[in-house]
């Protein structure tokens, strides 16, 4: 009696782990839609933007994660794409496309959180990358656009 028992239990927990895996062993299973390189990549592209970028005057600097200087708000995750006022403006874009996103990353980590929060602080923060992008790296950016922007606590 006692291994028709068993046998019984064995049988009761192989359907549980059947059931179990059929409702929720699709979630671990693979997603072409999720990228799974999120661990140990910090400071890259997780996901490439949903949103296509249609102007050709307009380069994409790789997604920055960064810790803010100060305020509320201490992280700051962020898809920027700048715009070049003319074709060879473009080129030294692309060209120093590298140098210009360490630029914004030294720009974001003396930024105050709470400032970034409100719309006028983005708008300086726009303007700050402009100047220092122009006296610094010597490049004559147009127009900056924020592709992504998260402020977290």
């Amino acid at each position: 009696m006692t291994g028709y028992r068993v046998g019984n239990i064995a049988l009761a927990v192989a359907i549980i782990v059947i059931i179990t895996y059929a409702i929720y062993g699709s979630f671990f299973k693979e997603n072409p839609l999720r990228n799974n390189r999120a661990f140990g990549t910090i400071g890259q592209e997780i996901r490439p933007s949903l949103r296509k970028i249609v102007n050709p005057d307009e380069v994409a600097l790789e997604q920055i994660l960064i810790n803010l200087g100060k305020g509320d708000f201490r992280f700051l995750k962020a898809e920027i794409s700048v715009e070049g006022e003319t074709k060879v403006e473009v080129q030294k874009i692309k060209d120093n496309h590298e140098a210009l996103r360490r630029l914004v990353l030294h720009i974001a980590s003396k930024e105050d959180g709470n400032l970034l929060a409100t719309p006028n602080g983005k708008e300086a923060f726009k303007s700050r990358i402009i100047q220092d992008a122009k006296t610094r790296l010597g490049l004559n950016i147009s127009y900056i656009h924020f592709r992504n922007f998260v402020l977290a606590e």
